[in-house]
């Protein structure tokens, strides 16, 4: 595979990601042996987590195991998203730490 580039359009094929709130966004379809490549290049702050890691999505309001995140590209950027993208709209920014479930 050639190296990333996180402002340039990743190397996977896409398909289209239809939003509960209308329309379609490009997603990538990234195979799980290039996950953890793919999450270290557009990840955006350190530490990086691990792919088994787990994060609460504050839109959602449920944990997620980083490794079943979701990369976008919309408006000629790669985005780093949540598994509820689509439902919820949530970026690798709006990650926090896990939290307990009841």
């Amino acid at each position: 595979m050639r190296r990333l580039d996180a402002e340039a359009k990743l190397p996977f094929p896409t398909r289209k990601l239809q939003l509960d709130g209308g329309g379609t966004v490009e997603e990538y379809i990234i195979p799980d042996d290039q996950k953890a490549e793919v999450l270290k290049k557009l990840y955006p702050f350190t530490p990086v987590p691990g792919l088994d890691d787990l994060r609460f999505d504050l839109h959602e309001e449920k944990n997620f195991r980083v490794g079943d995140y979701r990369v976008t590209f919309e408006d000629g950027y790669n985005y780093l998203v949540s598994p509820y993208y689509a439902s919820s709209g949530g970026t690798v920014i709006d990650w926090m730490p896990a939290r307990e479930q009841a």
